[in-house]
């Protein structure tokens, strides 16, 4: 999911822990903020926009970042 909003993400990331409680279902969907969205799009790499400090682990998304060579980025 990617949000444009700060708090949205802020919120949808750090406490979706409760709402699989809540709905009892594990989402663990991971929570992108559109700028990151828009930095991997760009090539910029995982680690260079923070993706591992997310509530909600993005490591999936490495699959998908654009194979760019280091100090490219």
């Amino acid at each position: 999911m990617v949000t444009p909003c700060p708090l949205c993400h802020t919120v949808l990331d750090g406490f979706q822990r409760e709402i699989e409680r809540d709905v009892g279902q594990k989402l663990d969907m991971p929570i992108l903020h559109l700028p990151q969205l828009v930095g991997l799009a760009l090539g910029f790499s995982p680690d260079k926009l923070n993706i591992d400090r997310h509530m909600v682990p993005a490591g999936v998304l490495r699959a998908y970042a654009a194979d760019v060579p280091k100090g490219q980025r």
